[in-house]
């Protein structure tokens, strides 16, 4: 298991616990009712996260355009259509939109350097988080707008 889910496991079951003790000292105290139910709601969340499976959308494709053709392809698609910014993440240039913060954020990476053969991972991620499972229930909606224009951008490169 790695790092990350590890962290999720371990928030979500101190989530539970404290929805637990939320919940059984809510008798009196409307205040100790509501912590209890957002723990529990955040309890769902993380350890729905933890059993995640891949984080990553991944497709390699074969094509008969130059690489620099391809990239041209790239950027006029999401920088200039979709208003992605080429953008630093963890040590690669990426396309991006969003800041994980008010908009979950979306990443693109595409990979030219073996000739003939495009290689393309979309993730999507949070701030409380690093990368959302593309195929788990967090952020259902972004993923799914996410995958359908890297499905997109596919058929352009092909």
């Amino acid at each position: 298991m790695d790092k990350i889910r590890k962290r999720n496991l371990s928030v979500g079951v101190i989530c539970l616990g404290l929805a637990v003790i939320g919940y059984a000292n809510s008798g009196n105290n409307g205040w100790f009712y509501f912590v209890g139910l957002l723990a529990m709601a955040f309890a769902i969340l993380f350890l729905l996260m933890a059993l995640n499976k891949q984080s990553r959308f991944v497709v390699e494709l074969k094509t008969e355009k130059m690489p620099e053709e391809v990239l041209e392809n790239v950027e006029n698609y999401l920088v200039k259509e979709l208003k992605f910014k080429l953008k630093d993440y963890k040590g690669t240039l990426v396309y991006q939109k969003g800041d994980g913060f008010w908009l979950q954020k979306k990443c693109v990476l595409v990979d030219t350097s073996q000739n003939q053969l495009v290689h393309i991972e979309a993730w999507v991620s949070a701030i409380w988080q690093n990368e959302n499972d593309f195929t788990g229930y967090v952020g259902t909606f972004p993923k799914k707008r996410l995958k359908k224009q890297v499905e997109r951008l596919m058929a352009r490169i092909e």
